[in-house]
């Protein structure tokens, strides 16, 4: 990585696709367009640039400040300098090169002086050359809730990584261009679930008016920005990027993939399903080969998760399926961290650990290739959950104690007839949710 007067000995690596539902070089792979030229600024050690050399089959020349990571990217550039982009002469050793597309992908944060940088950037580019960069949040939401309680830590990678010299936001990032002479032709949002980020937060654990003001902006789950910018004026932006207010939870299903000579590797796929949603259907495309058992990670939190069917798919049509009616047994053959109450319309998995996963009990199933598994599932109690075991333990131990003290409280100084019809069957519930919470908590 490329950084401005510091070096640091830390090695970035990183593999396509990167952590979460959305990566950043993905999506700036999508706006390369195959056999073109490409100056890559802050490489790191080559992971993008091989990907730009070897699957599209693009000229790459790069400008790499760490002489160890530089040796790592030779092997895929026509050009490679080692040097510094503080230098304001570095440059020069690109002539007389032009490229249809200059990449920055997360190196302008650590620059003193970026604004510098990309006006000197402009000469190198194609006439109609495109420029793209990506960058930090620091309106993600995590890094307002950490400091919000005081907290400003920085790390290795991320957001707050420590050689950041520069933090931007969506607004800023638009004046850097312009005053650098760059118009925007689009935007993209790289979104990053709160708990698979570095900040490890569960959104529904914070409190109601907290969480209502974190999500308020509609790109408050952007974790990274990631702009096309160019010299010549847009005749349109492209379109606004979706809304990103709504935290999800992977689902990951562990399977065994049989391969030469008897062995075989277990891969894990992940699919990302939505907090708070009352029903959503989720695909999950199970790799070539694939056997059985699957092991499912319903969630990476505990709660409370309904389960209304599960299929195997094959060219869109279902080989095999799963209702609640075929019980409990004909679905799950072991499981850890997790209870079930099955009822007539779904499976409900009370789910106690973070990583509490099940065994899926397929049968015979032909899971023959391009084969999706389809779960139809809800995540509506998540915020319940916590509620139950902040609130409903001091609640039901109060009452438990003292039985009578509500009934004394509700009818003090009123009299009201046929209160005891009202106030027994309301007593009997209470004791059955203090039962109900016991057993489980």
């Amino acid at each position: 990585m490329t950084t401005e007067g510091i070096l640091s000995s830390h090695i970035y690596r990183r593999e396509l696709p990167g952590i979460g539902p959305d990566d950043s070089l993905r999506r700036l792979a999508d706006w390369i367009p195959a056999d073109t030229t490409v100056l890559e600024l802050g490489p790191a050690t080559g992971y993008f640039t091989r990907y730009l050399s070897e699957s599209l089959g693009c000229t790459v020349d790069a400008i790499e400040l760490d002489t160890g990571m530089a040796e790592q990217v030779r092997p895929f550039c026509r050009k490679l300098i080692v040097g510094d982009l503080v230098d304001p002469d570095i440059l020069a050793a690109l002539e007389p090169n032009r490229y249809r597309i200059i990449v920055a992908a997360d190196v302008i944060e650590h620059l003193v002086n970026p604004d510098s940088l990309i006006k000197r950037l402009g000469k190198f580019l194609d006439t109609d050359g495109i420029l793209l960069l990506s960058v930090p949040n620091v309106a993600y939401a995590g890094v307002i809730a950490d400091l919000l309680r005081g907290r400003f830590e920085y790390r290795d990678e991320g957001l707050l990584d420590r050689t950041h010299l520069r933090f931007y936001t969506r607004d800023s990032l638009t004046r850097l261009l312009a005053g650098s002479g760059f118009h925007v032709q689009e935007w993209a949002a790289v979104f990053r679930p709160l708990n698979e980020s570095e900040f490890k937060i569960r959104i529904e654990t914070l409190p109601a008016d907290l969480r209502s003001a974190l999500l308020d902006s509609p790109h408050a789950l952007c974790y990274q920005w990631i702009v096309k910018a160019a010299l010549k004026p847009a005749g349109t932006v492209g379109e606004e990027p979706d809304s990103l207010r709504v935290d999800q939870f992977p689902v990951r299903i562990r399977i065994r993939v049989p391969e030469e000579r008897d062995s075989s590797r277990v891969e894990e796929v992940v699919a990302w399903a939505f907090v708070g949603h009352e029903r959503q259907t989720l695909s999950i495309a199970l790799p070539r080969g694939a056997a059985g058992p699957f092991r499912l990670y319903l969630a990476d939190r505990p709660g409370f998760m309904r389960v209304f069917g599960v299929s195997i798919l094959s060219k869109g049509k279902p080989t095999w399926s799963w209702r609640p009616a075929d019980g409990l047994g004909s679905l799950v053959s072991s499981h850890d961290g997790c209870s079930f109450s099955l009822t007539n319309d779904f499976l409900l998995a009370t789910l106690h650990l973070p990583h509490a996963w099940i065994t899926l009990d397929l049968g015979s199933v032909d899971l023959a290739p391009g084969v999706v598994l389809s779960l139809d599932i809800g995540w509506p109690m998540s915020a319940d959950f916590l509620v139950a075991a902040q609130g409903w333990s001091r609640a039901a131990t109060e009452l438990a104690a003292n039985p009578n003290r509500a009934q004394r409280d509700l009818a003090d100084g009123t009299e009201r007839p046929g209160f005891d019809a009202i106030w027994s069957p309301l007593q009997g519930a209470c004791g059955l949710i203090w039962r109900w919470f016991r057993r489980f908590f």
